[in-house]
């Protein structure tokens, strides 16, 4: 369990450092402006890069990490067991893919909007963020999927399920620190 949960940190690191590495393109061609400081008392200054966010670097990383893996490790026996679940899954995906969607709207047309290195203005996207708007949905699929099985099918009994429910604990804690911080300002 943990080689694949390091296999899945190292996925991730990997497509964050693509992420990085597209930003630094989108700034140099002036779609993101460079880097300018956070401030929380007045979050509506300042520009945030993909390393700004507790969430992008820390929480998908080493909190989401965990989790994919305890679906990695557990999906084929999992399936198997209950095949009569697919269309669970099926629902969640779904779920998933319009969650994501209407954050996606929300972030494009809020007014007030705070922009950052996804959504760089009122109704724009950046390359960067089209990629994560395409990761998002699959990251709370897998997140729904495997809250299912441990609170509705399994319980506590597979390989993993403390590592995911203390990935998913840190992920939370990440969450709370962009919003303390005000990196979040629409939640805030």
């Amino acid at each position: 369990m943990f080689s694949i949960t390091f296999v899945a940190i190292a996925v991730y690191a990997l497509f964050f450092r693509i992420l990085l590495r597209i930003q630094e393109f989108e700034i140099k061609d002036g779609v993101i402006p460079d880097a300018r400081p956070h401030d929380k008392r007045t979050p509506q200054e300042g520009f945030l890069h993909i390393q700004s966010y507790y969430t992008t670097t820390l929480g998908n990383a080493l909190g989401l990490a965990p989790v994919n893996a305890f679906l990695l490790v557990n999906w084929s026996s999992a399936l198997a067991e209950h095949a009569e679940s697919y269309g669970i899954y099926a629902i969640l995906a779904v779920f998933a893919l319009f969650a994501g969607l209407v954050i996606h709207v929300k972030h494009l047309s809020m007014v007030g909007h705070r922009p950052n290195w996804a959504y760089p203005k009122t109704g724009d996207v950046s390359v960067a963020g089209m990629f994560y708007a395409l990761y998002f949905p699959i990251q709370l699929w897998v997140v729904a999927v495997a809250l299912t099985w441990i609170f509705w099918e399994y319980g506590l009994e597979l390989p993993g399920t403390g590592m995911a429910l203390a990935g998913l604990g840190f992920y939370a804690f990440t969450v709370f620190m962009d919003v303390w911080t005000r990196r979040w300002a629409w939640l805030g």
